[in-house]
């Protein structure tokens, strides 16, 4: 099994590279590694490396160092891919993925997964608006996409990262947001069933439990249970609303009437004018008036890892 790394080295405001410099000193096996540079860049590196993977028939360990943005590329090359097996070694700010999936927290860990890999499938969703994308930890409209671009676009963000706290610019941006953005209208087709609501702040569709530096939006979403989870948030006044978006830290939403979740394997949200959307933080661009989601039911191979 052949080792790659993708490094983003300005990932958590330069923390991916430090966590490089010393990952690098204590490796003892053969390797490779593929630095970032631009937007989209770990995209096209994946892509390059799943061509070559499944044309020399060779399983690659390929390790993230990086944030959810990273990550977000990356599972975008490598979905359906037979011989990529992802990781990551989590160097951003809100770091999701890594409280979703299994992650590599030391060089130990590595090296002794080559010995003995284990393999994991999971699922992913794929949204659909005017593009098409995967996502791995969920996708959204509203509020929720709101602060998610906002925060992680800020110079703020970039601040609070080097005090190591980079995850409360989403709290900073949400109670700046409660001021300027107006709740909308919601229709929610969940596997052909029809669904309406009015004031609605956000509605988020996940593939596993965190999303915005370790809210817990969606507590009991699994990431191989071949399903996908949207939760509404509507009704709520303003100061309920910001109440109830400091309690998605824990998962305590949940019993709060306004919120409400559903399960199914495909979803279409309709509203009733243009808002923010986002899939695994990073902005949609969507100027359409609706989102449709879809599991992809163990799309994604990643790495079992037994702790050291």
């Amino acid at each position: 099994m052949k080792l790659v790394f993708i490094l983003n080295k300005t990932a958590g405001n330069g923390k991916g590279l430090r966590m490089w410099e010393a990952i690098k000193e204590k490796l003892t096996v053969p390797y490779d590694l593929y630095v970032t540079g631009y937007p989209e860049h770990a995209y096209r590196l994946t892509c390059q490396l799943a061509e070559q993977a499944a044309k020399e028939k060779q399983y690659v360990l390929l390790i993230v160092i990086g944030g959810d943005g990273t990550i977000h590329e990356v599972v975008n090359g490598c979905a359906d891919c037979e011989f990529l097996l992802l990781s990551s070694i989590p160097a951003g700010s809100g770091n999701d993925f890594a409280r979703g999936f299994q992650a590599f927290r030391q060089v130990t860990e590595i090296e002794a997964y080559l010995q003995n890999p284990e393999i994991e499938h999971v699922d992913l969703g794929q949204v659909e608006y005017t593009g098409k994308q995967s996502f791995i930890n969920n996708c959204g409209v509203g509020f929720d996409a709101f602060v998610g671009v906002k925060a992680n676009h800020s110079e703020i963000k970039k601040w609070l990262n080097q005090l190591g706290i980079g995850k409360l610019a989403y709290v900073y941006y949400a109670i700046l947001g409660l001021a300027s953005f107006k709740p909308f209208s919601l229709s929610v087709s969940c596997d052909e069933k029809i669904y309406k609501f009015d004031r609605v702040w956000l509605a988020t569709i996940s593939n596993q439990p965190y999303f915005g530096g370790g809210m817990k939006i969606s507590p009991s979403s699994s990431t191989n249970d071949g399903k996908l989870e949207v939760t509404i948030v509507h009704n709520l006044s303003r100061i309920k609303f910001l109440l109830m978006f400091l309690s998605v830290f824990w998962g305590g939403h949940t019993r709060i009437k306004g919120v409400e979740q559903m399960t199914g394997e495909r979803f279409t949200l309709r509203y009733d004018r243009a808002l923010p959307c986002h899939a695994d933080g990073e902005d949609l661009s969507n100027h359409t008036l609706q989102l449709h989601a879809i599991v992809q039911n163990a799309s994604l191979k990643i790495a079992k890892i037994v702790p050291c």
